[in-house]
């Protein structure tokens, strides 16, 4: 094998295993570096340069598991990585959990300790919708941006290779679009307006099915409503899924092309 071509080969093996970014070129630099000065030391003893370089490239080991071992030692490096369930699952899982909790109720016990909700929609109607819309926002799409956030970081930083990195894609797509907020301002005077939190999502599905099975169905509403009014969820998770699986398939895509060049 040609020092191109293995170098491609292993480039393309780093990847696949969630090596990649700076970390996959100081690797790539050791075995390089390495390589060419086996080759040297071969070529001193008498060998032919092509011949020196194929061997020293192949004393190296297989790309595959060069990779893969380098994956694992990487991994094992961070915390995240020795605990992928941990820090893939349980984690985001609580973040969620804290987050929803304070957007959810926080205003409200603002509101119920500083504020008098009845007076406030007789004398300042519009302030009090205008309020109730930015808390709607905040429900609606800060656990979602947060959540693309932190699985951009996942993605970049790679600290537990793509397991970790596929247990935190999944729990954050089911978990950052399971709330959403609907507001009918009071558009037939005091008290005629409805402000609805859904569960939504994939874990609403589940939720509503559960509910509509031992039969709860009348009090959470008509399968058609829920699903008009939790419309956007589905694009945040399909917004989500498209993200990870694209980082995914553009990240393991084979590199035909090597980086290093060869030795003269």
């Amino acid at each position: 094998m040609r020092e191109a071509s293995f170098i491609s080969a292993l480039r393309a093996a780093l990847r696949r295993n969630g090596v990649w970014g700076a970390r996959a070129e100081r690797l790539m630099k050791e075995w390089t570096d390495h390589a060419r000065d086996d080759a040297a030391r071969r070529v001193e003893e008498g060998a032919a340069p092509e011949v020196a370089r194929d061997a020293a490239w192949k004393a190296l080991g297989s790309p595959d598991v060069l990779a893969a071992a380098s994956g694992r030692e990487l991994a094992r490096a961070s915390w995240e990585g020795r605990h992928p369930w941990l820090a893939g699952l349980v984690l985001p899982a609580f973040a969620w959990f804290a987050l929803a909790m304070a957007t959810l109720f926080l205003p409200v016990w603002i509101a119920w300790q500083f504020f008098e909700i009845e007076a406030l929609e007789r004398s300042h109607p519009a302030a009090l919708l205008a309020a109730l819309r930015c808390w709607q926002a905040v429900i609606n799409w800060l656990p979602w941006l947060l959540s693309m956030a932190w699985l951009a970081r996942i993605a970049v930083r790679m600290p537990g290779g793509w397991k970790h990195f596929w247990i935190t894609a999944v729990v954050l797509t089911l978990f950052s679009t399971s709330f959403w907020m609907t507001i009918e301002p009071p558009l037939h005077g005091p008290n005629s307006g409805t402000l609805m939190v859904y569960a939504s999502g994939i874990l609403g599905v589940i939720f509503n099915a559960f509910f509509h099975l031992i039969g709860y169905g009348p009090v959470l509403g008509p399968w058609s409503v829920w699903a008009r009014n939790t419309t956007p969820c589905w694009i945040q998770t399909a917004i989500m899924l498209f993200g990870a699986i694209s980082f995914y398939r553009k990240a393991t895509a084979t590199r035909t092309t090597a980086s290093a060049t060869p030795a003269g």
